[in-house]
């Protein structure tokens, strides 16, 4: 990460609970969460939204039931 005084953020996305913002110059972006916020390197950003977009399988409106889960645990 490099240092900058301060972070330029500019609005990518925003929903009703979540925003996602990005520094232009540290090339970090923020994903805003409720009130968590958590900062991440472009690579890291992206590996999540992948994760996410990966994940999410928007349910039919007669079928609200998934056919796989798409969250495992996993221990560290």
């Amino acid at each position: 990460m490099k240092n900058h005084k301060t972070c330029r953020s500019e609005l990518v996305a925003q929903s009703t609970f979540s925003s996602i913002t990005v520094c232009p110059d540290c090339n970090l972006y923020h994903l805003h969460i409720g009130p968590m916020s958590f900062r991440m390197e472009a690579d890291i950003f992206q590996s999540v939204a992948e994760m996410i977009a990966g994940c999410y399988v928007k349910p039919e409106p007669k079928a609200a039931n998934l056919k796989a889960p798409c969250v495992s645990a996993v221990k560290h």
